[in-house]
């Protein structure tokens, strides 16, 4: 398994495309496709894939907004651990993460093998495990940009901005505005 093929900008489409699911709103959309990328600051400190790529840490703020009562704190809690928790799973579906940390001194990797097997679509998975080696990620092995995440990027993006504007639309129809501000209300957006 390869360690570490993720571009950034995929990392960033895809956590913009279930934030614009999620809550259809091109603010959150683009605040979890930002935020998601702050994982890898930890290249600045000399180790890639470090202690914040854990998913327990990517699931904190999620737990903070649980706590709070005033619901316009919970929102930009509830979008970083969107955005957090995207870049965890990704790392693991791509190459070996420290995703239990402090949890586990591990680190794991989904293994994924499919084809066709008897006339029919085989799945099969595993999760690997090693012990975590501080030293194996000491830099950003992938590509930033490539030609083919980039059209993969761009399509997710354009996609989830017709979700936005979906979502725009039913508020501005009959009956829409009433439910779409009790949605947000509920949401503390």
């Amino acid at each position: 398994m390869s360690c570490g093929r993720m571009e950034p900008a995929l990392h960033f489409a895809i956590a913009f495309a279930l934030a614009a699911l999620m809550w259809r709103r091109l603010s959150s959309a683009l605040l979890a496709g930002a935020l998601t990328l702050l994982p890898d600051l930890d290249l600045l400190l000399g180790s890639h894939r470090s202690a914040s790529h854990s998913l327990l840490l990517a699931l904190l703020p999620l737990a903070i907004s649980l706590a709070i009562r005033r619901p316009s704190a919970k929102h930009p809690l509830q979008v970083l651990s969107l955005a957090l928790a995207v870049h965890v799973l990704l790392e693991f579906a791509t190459g070996f993460a420290p995703v239990l940390w402090p949890l586990s001194t591990e680190e794991y990797s989904l293994s994924l093998d499919f084809g066709f097997k008897g006339g029919s679509l085989a799945l099969a998975f595993d999760v690997l495990r090693r012990p975590y080696d501080c030293d194996a990620h000491g830099e950003l092995n992938a590509p930033v940009l490539t030609l083919e995440g980039l059209a993969v990027a761009l399509l997710l993006v354009v996609l989830a901005l017709q979700v936005i504007r979906a979502g725009r639309a039913v508020a501005r129809s009959p009956g829409g505005r009433e439910l779409w501000s009790a949605k947000r209300a509920r949401e503390g957006i």
